[in-house]
């Protein structure tokens, strides 16, 4: 079965996605390895509430890419691979978009794949979406941040992960790059 970037790039575990979100927004990531998604990343939004500079004019330079390249701010969808289009977010609203994080709630939709790509179904999985790791965008954006990182967490239903062909429930989160 084919996938994409993100999916290759997946870190297991909550407590993964709590410890680098914690370092990225310099909370207290140890007693978030045992809280809910929802009420760690209620800290992290909170924590990260009074970062921008300016408030929106901080928040307007930051950006994440598209897979056409393309700077959004705040997206209502968001592909998370480009190659094949089998995985991606949709309805996200944004809860907190700052220099040092952005966070959102919405829903994954992945592909089965089953028999094949081209004929497989949709699943939908509720998510709270964190988008990480900004980078300075080069040459013509100055002054402008980009996302390099996403983490995903999922309050419920979770995708599948596939071991020896078969697929099994799947982590409580998902850490991979985001493209640039």
């Amino acid at each position: 079965m084919k996938r994409g970037r993100f999916s290759s790039a997946i870190i297991p575990g909550l407590a993964s996605s709590a410890v680098v979100l914690g370092i990225a927004a310099g909370t207290a990531a140890a007693t978030a390895h045992h809280a809910p998604a929802r009420s760690y990343l209620a800290v992290v939004s909170r924590a990260m509430t009074g970062t921008a500079v300016n408030g929106k004019a901080a928040s307007s330079r930051m950006v994440v890419f598209n897979c056409l390249n393309r700077a959004q701010v705040r997206p209502k969808s968001f592909m998370l691979t480009c190659a094949d289009g089998n995985d991606y977010l949709t309805g996200l609203a944004w809860t907190n978009w700052t220099p040092a994080l952005a966070t959102a709630t919405g829903k994954q939709m992945e592909n089965d794949c089953v028999p094949n790509c081209a004929r497989g179904r949709f699943h939908s999985y509720p998510a709270f979406i964190v988008f990480w790791r900004s980078e300075p965008v080069a040459h013509l954006h100055h002054g402008k941040k980009y996302f390099t990182r996403v983490a995903l967490l999922y309050p419920g239903a979770r995708p599948p992960v596939y071991r020896n062909g078969k697929p099994v429930r799947g982590p409580d989160s998902r850490t991979g790059s985001l493209w640039s």
